[in-house]
């Protein structure tokens, strides 16, 4: 008898290994698939200003400027935990730390993910289907491939390991990883009182529950009230920004009061066809398990609010940056989903498998129906652009299309053109065939500065190749150092 509790637990601890092992590859499958794409998108200078400006923003952090950038502030938001990155990057000092840093911590979002089906399924095939569905989960993967760094995903693996820690009853984890939820991003605190609601009366944790609650309300009034104004030199500030929710009102006290006296006006919102079908994305990406735990999804209400109702189109993009703080609802909700229709049937393992199954062959299908942003891989004007921008000296000053400030990054004196501010050196792209192109002429603002600088005939031509320009102003001079 104690021989065969002994083969038993041999069995277990053998399984659990061959888990992790196969947990361990997805997670370094995804990353080195999702880097080499971004990787070989900012070769070909496709990547966008927002990664400049997290890069300058850290630059300046390791040469005694911490919080200073010479760029506009990364959307203006209170990024606290995005410096998780920064000692991987005082390592290699090099932007190319931060894609392969947040296409790794995406790709961890996996363990969490692993330990939420641990707690609901035995059978080892089931808990690695589920880590599967992550990886190959196509709103996940496509947070990789549009143009933006941004706050948004570094939130996944976050919220999904504060789901484990809940649904386990795990208080430190739990309270430990909301709080990094909360400096991740101000906003992200709305989502964190919801999941002390959660806490509350779905764990019965009551004391627990309205402490988190309460901590993020704290930390979000004075996020908006004091640090971020402080901060950011703003006296009237907006944790989103503001753009999308003008019809509610023009400050965070103006939208609250503004939803409370017109709620008409946000039903009208997301019962449209372009919210809809933004839902109808992503609850599909599960395989619509999710409505099997609206309990989980009640959680991360905040998160998928904050989208709808917002009139910026790109919020309601189901595969742009902003669904980064809605995925890790929608994948715990699925898993527990999963959980609860298979718990019904007799043989609820071989159910859950066939379930998800099903999920990954839609998951795939919906890859390869889902145009990938155009091919990056081979530009034809790459060499130009490296020949432009190993012309600029080091330590000089200058002002670049977004395309270009990534690769500018690391100096004191860097400048977008919405800025307008003057420098000693300007690098314009204007190839029709790049997509930054298009971008700047539906900016009006970008491109008047372009045709002035363009115009200026203080302005002397360094470079000017397949519609890539060079210009220096040689009547300034600034101490970049």
């Amino acid at each position: 008898m104690i021989a065969r509790e002994e083969n038993l637990e041999n069995t277990h601890a053998s399984s659990s290994k061959i888990e992790y092992f196969l947990v361990g590859l997805f997670i370094l499958a995804y990353t080195v698939v999702t880097s080499r794409y971004l990787l070989n998108a900012h070769d070909n200078f496709y990547t966008f200003h927002n990664l400049a400006e997290f890069e300058n923003w850290y630059w300046q952090f390791l040469h005694g400027q911490p919080f200073a950038t010479s760029l506009p502030k990364p959307s203006p938001h209170l990024y606290f935990g995005q410096l998780i990155l920064l000692p991987f990057y005082a390592l290699w000092t090099d932007v190319k730390t931060l894609l392969i840093g947040r296409s790794l911590w995406i790709a961890l979002g996996a363990v969490p993910t692993y330990f939420i089906s641990r707690s609901f399924f035995q059978t080892s095939i089931v808990r690695i289907l589920t880590v599967a569905c992550y990886c190959l989960n196509p709103i996940i993967i496509m947070t990789h491939f549009n143009q933006y760094f941004s706050a948004e995903p570094f939130v996944i693996p976050v919220f999904l390991l504060s789901l484990y820690a809940a649904i386990e009853k795990r208080t430190i984890l739990l309270c430990v990883s909301l709080a990094f939820a909360c400096l991740v991003r101000e906003d992200m605190a709305l989502t964190v009182i919801a999941m002390g609601f959660f806490v509350f009366f779905s764990n019965r944790q009551r004391r627990l529950g309205l402490i988190i609650s309460l901590f993020a309300l704290t930390y979000f009034v004075l996020s908006i009230k004091f640090i971020a104004p402080f901060m950011f030199n703003m006296n009237n500030y907006i944790p989103t920004g503001g753009y999308g929710y003008d019809y509610l009102g023009h400050d965070v006290t103006g939208i609250v009061v503004g939803a409370i006296k017109h709620p008409d006006r946000i039903l009208g919102t997301i019962f449209n066809y372009g919210r809809l079908k933004y839902l109808g994305i992503i609850f599909i990406s599960v395989g619509f398990l999710p409505f099997a735990a609206l309990d989980i999804i009640a959680a991360g209400l905040p998160a998928i609010l904050i989208n709808v109702i917002s009139k910026n189109p790109e919020q309601v993009d189901p595969y742009s940056m902003y669904v980064g703080p809605v995925i890790p609802f929608i994948v715990a909700s699925a898993v527990v989903g999963l959980k609860r229709i298979c718990s019904k049937t007799r043989n609820y393992s071989r159910m859950a498998m066939l379930l998800l199954l099903l999920v990954l062959s839609l998951d795939c299908l919906i890859l390869l129906l889902t145009k990938i942003p155009e091919n990056r891989l081979f530009a034809p004007h790459r060499e130009a652009s490296r020949l432009a921008v190993a012309a600029v000296p080091e330590k000089a000053s200058i002002t670049a299309t977004p395309n270009f400030l990534p690769h500018l990054s690391q100096r004191r004196c860097l400048y977008d053109f919405i800025q307008n501010e003057k420098s000693e050196y300007y690098l314009i792209e204007t190839n029709e065939t790049h997509w930054i192109t298009r971008w700047l002429k539906e900016n009006g603002n970008y491109q008047n500065r372009i045709d002035e600088v363009m115009a200026d005939e203080r302005n002397e031509l360094l470079f000017n190749k397949d519609g890539i320009y060079l210009l220096r102003n040689n009547s300034i001079e600034t101490d970049c150092r």
